[in-house]
């Protein structure tokens, strides 16, 4: 017998308790000015925006600021004509009427940066409404980098915003605003702290590569201007490389975007420091430069990691240490890109170190970093890889290495001589061969007599214990034998 299907039975309603409802109004209540406030102001937002958008439209019929005859109309005028620039055009829209509002509101803004940068200008209401009008039309939702579809023609695969034509003219006039010494710094700081510092600072995250270059730029004016904001500038800074480093993985193709920017603002105020240094920037050091170099995309960057870590050590030739030693912690397994721009890297520090006015060589810090990392280019010499094996072999010939080297060599000489053994005897390219082969003998020609004895060491050492592997295995021969006896004269148990 057939079974008839089943009705699916509704989902009961749970009645709620007097007491449930009474405090559900009590809720709706409590919340609905609140709803209400927040209708009020999209709505007025929305009719504001209307209004913008229709007088960007007939702005033809304003008059034009080089007609105005004194200072106070000029900038009443300036402060009309940017409200209108304070509403964000649609450039994915053909319409005429869209094309025309795009048209005028570029007019617009030319007008104004060209009147700003041949007039002064004090008004605080024209401060207010620059403010605004950056506001609405840089700190805007930015595309995601991974999601960007660009044209398959172009070679070089680059995003470019749409809007770029008016966001140019909004920097410029960001670079104006913040550059203006006729408006009190207090007043000018309460603008620009907080929020506004911590948006700005987010666009250099932008996939478009021509804003980071703008925004470096006023970040960069406004910590030259305005003392108080620096510790808060360094703060966002920093917080935006810990975001790469500790969230970024190998596929983020586009997450250190920005970095070479905000490397260069560290670098020059890394150039600017007074001596001694303060704690706060050997921090900014450790925790922000220093842990960069674990990052999956150093080569998009390491040109300006690498001017950051020498103009700090040039400053502070003691926290030489802290740097090497973090290189030789992140050290790669799997990256021989990585290994010659750390062999480049470690190169230039010690270049510093060497020469620099301060610093004795014997100090026991710098004693022990230093073999540590000759050590490492010892290691390098046999890498598998053939470039990292050329370039830690012609770092021999550098001045700074060859210096350090004949400070430390009776720990570093016979390592050195091992690995150029090696390689003449084992490694695989015969390139590889020849570059080594070319060493010994610039380390044979620099001091003949210790090359010789360093070389008669090794020999000894090897004829020891080539010797004592022979003992070995005579007496596990001679074990194995025995053992062989003692098996053949046990009696065998024939089962009958």
């Amino acid at each position: 017998e057939t079974k008839k299907p089943t009705k699916p039975t509704k989902p009961t309603k749970t009645k709620l308790s007097k007491k449930e409802k009474e405090k559900e109004k009590d809720m709706l209540s409590e919340y609905r000015p609140l709803f209400e406030r927040i209708n009020v102001e999209k709505q007025n937002n929305l009719e504001r925006r209307n209004k913008l958008l229709s007088g960007l439209l007939s702005c033809d019929g304003l008059s034009s600021l080089t007609d105005c005859g004194d200072d106070e109309e000029r900038q009443i005028l300036m402060t009309r004509k940017l409200e209108l620039c304070a509403v964000i055009c649609d450039f994915q829209i053909e319409s005429s009427v869209e094309l025309t509002r795009i048209e005028n509101k570029k007019d617009l803004l030319l007008e104004v940066l060209q009147c700003m940068s041949s007039n002064k200008w004090n008004s605080i209401k024209l401060l207010q409404q620059c403010i605004e009008t950056i506001w609405i039309n840089l700190f805007r939702s930015l595309p995601d980098a991974n999601m960007i579809k660009t044209d398959a023609s172009d070679d070089e695969m680059d995003f470019r915003d749409p809007s770029w034509d008016h966001l140019q003219l909004i920097y410029e006039l960001t670079f104006h605003v913040v550059t203006n010494t006729h408006i009190d710094k207090k007043t000018m700081k309460k603008h620009l702290q907080g929020a506004f510092l911590e948006n700005l600072i987010h666009l250099f995250s932008s996939a478009d590569d021509r804003e980071p270059q703008y925004v470096k730029i006023i970040v960069h004016a406004i910590y030259g201007r305005f003392m108080a904001l620096r510790k808060s500038i360094r703060k966002h800074l920093s917080d935006y490389c810990y975001k790469y480093v500790y969230t970024s993985t190998l596929r983020d193709i586009t997450s250190w975007q920005g970095l070479p920017e905000i490397l260069e603002i560290f670098c020059s105020i890394f150039q600017g420091l007074n001596v001694p240094v303060k704690p706060d920037y050997h921090i900014v050091l450790r925790n922000v430069i220093v842990p960069l170099h674990k990052s999956f995309h150093l080569d998009e960057f390491h040109e300006q990691l690498l001017q950051c870590c020498t103009q700090f050590v040039t400053k502070d030739p003691y926290s030489a240490p802290v740097i090497l030693g973090g290189i030789l912690k992140f050290w790669p397994k799997f990256s021989p890109l990585k290994e010659q721009l750390f062999i480049t890297e470690i190169v230039h520090i010690l270049n510093v170190c060497v020469r620099h006015p301060n610093i004795k060589q014997s100090d026991p810090a710098f004693a022990t970093i230093t073999i540590a990392v000759l050590n490492k280019f010892v290691q390098c010499m046999t890498s598998p890889h053939h470039q990292v094996a050329e370039r830690s072999l012609m770092v021999w010939r550098d001045e700074t290495v060859r210096i350090c080297v004949d400070l430390h060599r009776e720990k570093i000489w016979p390592n050195i001589y091992k690995a150029l053994q090696f390689n003449k005897e084992k490694y695989w390219l015969s390139a590889i061969r020849n570059i080594n082969r070319q060493i010994m003998s610039d380390f044979k020609r620099r001091d003949p007599e210790f090359f010789e004895k360093i070389e008669l060491q090794q020999q000894s050492q090897q004829n020891d214990s080539f010797s004592e592997s022979n003992k070995q295995e005579k007496i596990s021969e001679r074990a194995a034998r025995w053992n062989k006896l003692r098996q053949l004269a046990k009696p065998k148990n024939n089962n009958k």
